[in-house]
């Protein structure tokens, strides 16, 4: 991938372009910004209780790329504009951003704040409530 001037559509991503290691998808129209970061302590957890419960926050590739459709198709797919957030997670624009981090073991994906997320809440259904 080369820097854009212009975020790009997450289905462009090359995830795994060792020129960059962070992602941030803008959940309004999940187009996507990038670099490279090599301070993992801006991820708003333990980084080292996130490695030690790998199987809980680190997803592979596929599973992210899973992850991100599921959270696209099912917010209504191509809008120019939506809140997203998940049941019981993210109201008030918590997820407005999907920070998301590549490390040797996979994708760990935050929220705005750089909260990193659990598999169990990234498994909650999109909230519908407030999305256009």
């Amino acid at each position: 991938m080369v820097e854009q001037n212009e975020w790009v559509f997450f289905r462009d991503i090359d995830w795994e372009d060792n020129k960059f290691n962070v992602f941030s998808v803008d959940t309004r129209d999940f187009h996507c910004g990038y670099r490279f970061e090599e301070d993992f302590s801006k991820i708003e957890k333990d980084y080292n209780k996130i490695l030690k419960n790998k199987e809980n926050f680190i997803l592979s590739k596929s599973e992210l790329i899973q992850l991100l459709e599921r959270f696209y198709t099912t917010s209504g797919g191509k809008k120019d504009w939506r809140l997203f957030s998940l049941e019981g997670y993210g109201e008030n624009w918590q997820l407005k951003y999907l920070r998301i981090w590549r490390n040797e073991f996979g994708f760990i994906v935050c929220d705005k704040d750089n909260f990193a997320l659990n598999k169990e809440v990234l498994k909650k259904e999109v909230n519908k409530k407030y999305l256009h």
